[in-house]
């Protein structure tokens, strides 16, 4: 007996059809006398022509192919001169295990359009680092946390559900325009009704629906950090009690004046203006980063746009929805649409882009009712029925923030990345080592749960090397010796050897570098890695010369960490701008054209200096649009 799945049952003419790029799926239909066909209730389709379209929309979107190699399409039994009748016997089985109860819910029904492609788990941030085995259940992207929800358990689906971060990625790519972030959105929202969101959560949907005790804590808080910041802009000392076991991570500062509190003194009085707009602050700009706002207020201003700040506006309302607070959710974002009179102004402005988000595509799905649904569509940051179009701006200055993504590992085959088991990156080691990770914070072996006694850091892996990037990342070390202290605090019998051309620590992060050098299970050895392979146990093999010794060493470990570098995002992308670039991607001039590069758009750098970088940036637009 053979047993097949099937991509399309076509009720038509009773066939069934199967998708494999590897030809497996003709062995077991074809050799024994009896195939048994499985599916689920949603892969019948009506007739031969959907099941075409979908063939053509599968490949492209999973794997790039105008087709897979093998398409098989049978049509009830086949021949088969073992059997008495010369006919093959062929069972087709569906399967429900829940999909009713998806069909009839107005809202899910949508994943029924999922053609199986994968695409949503290829774009995941969380998926893609770390996969799908080490996440409390397996799944597959975020499709895979949907169907889990319904076939396999409301309590595997929760733990899933804490992997989301929100950046809809997978909305962008899905053939099937399936809305995946705001079903995902809905089954926090459910399980927090059903279940409960936790006292923490609890406790902080409560704050946050009190406008005026919100923003009373917050101020509070910018007089309590006080001892913590050492009158800088970062928290840098903070009790253990408040961060656990990552003490030694800085935070942003609560500004000492919120932006609401400055605006009688920089609202811009225009006499005849050209617009005018209403500015939503949200929590960051408004209580942390004031000086964005500030500054916008006074680009506006300057080009004769008359600008107010509702007092009444409070958060967004995106923490409580990540929380699953639905109902908190929404008196939040009623108390939003209260603070704005949509009559007044031409367009409504915020800097953060999580808020812009919110506001724009999450709110017309969570206010209910026909009086809250025609608040929403009169608001000029939430027209629905907005259709893509070419804005043309006349601007003083561009300040261009692209950023940077992690060095592709896949380049470094000699360095075992995508094919030595318990080989991972310092991004993944970062995610297993949260604890809202996969593994609740503990460090361990992907391959099999086990604690590594022996760990080591391969540094540069793929920085200063003129085959890959050939420039210091600048932020390797420091993110090596973070890590070592996690391992550290776990496991203080675990060895751990650094392998390092340079390390760098620059200004008062030395002292992090003593610390861990003090450390009795840590070893530094100075030596270029040439080879990172496979040993016995799923071990890994690391092969080195100490530059100090003049030897090469053989050393085995139970697990290896890349410190991968970072490149510019604008490395293999390009912008319609009159900006040159290096040969690494990052910008080397434009200010003469009034463009500013800021943070890692220029150069590697770390949170700090690249807020750094931004303000300064900001300032020199500023300047310069002033100065005109």
């Amino acid at each position: 007996m053979g047993i097949s799945g099937m991509n399309f049952a076509v009720a038509e003419s009773g066939a069934i059809g199967l998708v494999t790029n590897e030809g497996n799926a003709r062995m077991v239909t074809t050799l024994p006398r009896v195939h048994v066909a499985i599916a689920g209730l949603d892969k019948l389709i009506p007739n031969l022509e959907v099941a075409l379209t979908a063939l053509q929309v599968l490949p492209r979107n999973a794997t790039a192919q105008r087709l897979t190699a093998y398409a098989t399409f049978m049509a009830g039994a086949g021949e088969c001169r073992a059997c008495e009748d010369n006919k093959k016997i062929m069972h087709v089985v569906f399967l429900d295990n829940g999909r009713t109860e998806i069909a009839r819910d107005p809202l899910f029904s949508q994943i029924f359009r999922c053609v199986r492609c994968g695409a949503c788990a290829n774009v995941c941030p969380v998926f893609r680092l770390v996969g799908g085995h080490k996440m409390g259940y397996i799944y597959i992207g975020a499709i895979g946390l949907i169907l889990t929800y319904f076939f396999h358990g409301k309590d595997k689906a929760k733990v899933l559900c804490q992997n989301c971060v929100g950046c809809e990625s997978c909305k962008n790519v899905c053939a099937g325009g399936i809305d995946l972030p705001r079903l995902i959105r809905e089954i926090r929202s459910r399980l927090t009704e059903e279940q409960g969101g936790g006292v923490e959560g609890t406790l902080m949907a409560a704050v946050m629906k009190n406008r005026k005790m919100f923003h009373s804590l917050l101020k509070f808080a910018s007089y309590a950090q006080k001892p913590f910041t050492g009158g800088t802009q970062f928290q840098r000392h903070l009790p253990a009690i408040f961060l656990g076991k990552h003490g030694f991570k800085a935070l942003p500062a609560i500004a000492n004046e919120a932006f609401r509190d400055r605006w009688a003194k920089i609202a811009p009085r225009v006499a005849t203006p050209r617009y005018r707009v209403a500015i939503f602050g949200g929590c960051a700009q408004d209580f942390v980063y004031p000086e964005q706002l500030e500054a916008c207020v006074k680009v506006l201003g300057a080009r004769g746009v008359a600008v107010e700040y509702p007092m009444t506006q409070t958060c967004c309302g995106l923490p409580l929805e990540m929380m699953g607070q639905r109902k908190t959710s929404v008196d939040v974002a009623k108390q939003n649409l209260d603070a704005f009179d949509a009559s007044k102004y031409d367009a409504i402005i915020t800097l953060c882009a999580s808020c812009a988000s919110h506001l724009k595509h999450v709110y017309p799905h969570i206010l209910e009712g026909k009086a809250d649904a025609a608040r929403v569509a009169g608001q000029k940051f939430l027209d629905q029925n907005e259709a893509a179009r070419e804005i043309e701006l006349n601007v003083g200055a561009i300040v261009v923030a692209t950023g940077w993504k992690p060095y592709d590992v896949t380049n470094l085959a000699n360095l075992g990345a995508g094919k030595v088991k318990n080989c991972v990156t310092n991004m993944q080691l970062e995610r297993l080592a949260s604890p809202f990770g996969p593994t609740g914070g503990k460090i361990v072996r992907p391959t099999d749960g086990r604690r590594p006694k022996r760990i080591a850091f391969v540094q540069c892996a793929g920085s200063r090397d003129q085959n890959h990037l050939n420039y210091c990342s600048y932020i390797c070390c420091m993110a090596t010796l973070k890590q070592c202290q996690y391992i550290c605090e776990q496991y203080p019998e675990t060895q751990i050897s650094v392998f390092y051309i340079d390390l760098r620590a620059p200004g008062r992060y030395v002292k992090v570098l003593d610390k861990v050098k003090a450390a009795p299970n840590v070893r530094f050895i100075k030596g270029k890695v040439a080879d990172v392979a496979q040993a016995a146990d799923d071990n890994v093999t690391v092969t080195v010369e100490d530059a100090i010794r003049g030897e090469k060493l053989h050393l085995d470990y139970d697990m290896v960490v890349l410190a991968t570098g970072m490149q510019p995002s604008l490395a293999t992308d390009s912008l319609p701008l009159p900006l040159p670039l290096d040969e690494d991607g990052f910008v080397m001039g434009g200010e003469e054209a009034g463009i500013f590069a800021a943070g890692c758009a220029r150069m590697p750098l770390d949170v700090m200096r690249t807020a750094q970088s931004g303000t300064a940036a900001a300032l020199k637009a500023v300047q310069t649009v002033k100065g005109r």
